[in-house]
């Protein structure tokens, strides 16, 4: 095979993974070029398969990369793309397209900070349609946390209240739907849990929060071995995401475990 065809064999897969992907869309915020839809790929930029899989079982038995749609209904990918495990962000074989990369963690941290930081970056981020109502039934309770129980409490700080069991809301960006005038249209497209299920936790009822409506979350490629969390809570493999929540207006970083099924939203190299 001559040079000429090589080049074009190249050009032509380039064109199909920006195609499957919607990477032609791309959104341009500060000095970032962002893809304005998240991830939608079956496979690594070297063209081999990313296993999909349905199967409770077997997805909490994962050390590799996969992907499966929410809930496992396939209706799901034309909103939200594919949820992703961390193995396939980490594989060697790379999972963004050409002239795409998973964002690190300081990346995430430059497009919130462009954006007003942490606690205003969300509603600028939400897309203007597709999120949940957020109903209180009370402004001195926290939707998110006040049914959480005494130990839950303890190892888990709330991201919407910041522990203050409280909510104040800017009355320019109340939750719910966003404003997106960062134009990063982000939308709740929910997770999938370690252990293989969608929406429930299998420990702790506080599932419903993460549900498609309630949730969105986005890897970064950037991982950490092992971490002591409070109440000597240790994960020994997980990674860092960051996440918009239906009923707050932050963008703030979590640490999820590296077999939880999430989003994926790429950058420009």
């Amino acid at each position: 095979m001559n040079n000429n065809n090589l080049i074009l064999k190249f050009l032509v897969l380039t064109v199909i993974l920006y195609s499957t992907s919607g990477y032609a869309q791309t959104v341009t915020i500060g000095s970032q070029v962002w893809a304005s839809k998240n991830l939608n790929v079956s496979t690594y930029r070297n063209g081999e398969i990313i296993p999909h899989v349905q199967d409770q079982n077997a997805w909490a038995k994962l050390t590799t990369g996969a992907w499966c749609y929410y809930d496992n209904d396939p209706s799901n990918e034309a909103k939200y793309g594919k949820l992703y495990n961390w193995y396939a962000v980490n594989d060697p074989r790379g999972l963004a397209p050409v002239g795409f990369h998973i964002p690190t963690h300081e990346e995430w941290l430059t497009l919130t900070d462009y954006l007003g930081g942490e606690a205003l970056a969300g509603g600028k981020m939400k897309s203007e349609n597709g999120w949940n109502n957020y109903n209180t039934k009370s402004s001195k309770i926290c939707p998110n946390c006040e049914s959480w129980n005494l130990k839950y409490r303890k190892e888990v700080k709330c991201q919407t209240c910041k522990d203050s069991r409280s909510v104040s809301i800017p009355s320019t960006l109340k939750p719910g739907n966003g404003t997106n005038s960062s134009g990063f249209s982000g939308l709740p497209g929910g997770s999938r849990y370690e252990n293989g299920t969608f929406n429930k936790d299998y420990t702790l009822d506080v599932g419903e929060f993460y549900k498609d409506g309630n949730w969105g979350s986005w890897w970064s490629s950037s991982s950490f071995s092992s971490q002591s969390r409070d109440e000597g809570l240790t994960w020994t493999s997980y990674a860092t995401s960051f996440s918009l929540f239906y009923s707050s207006t932050d963008f703030s970083r979590q640490d999820e475990i590296a077999k939880k099924g999430i989003s994926v939203r790429c950058l420009r190299d």
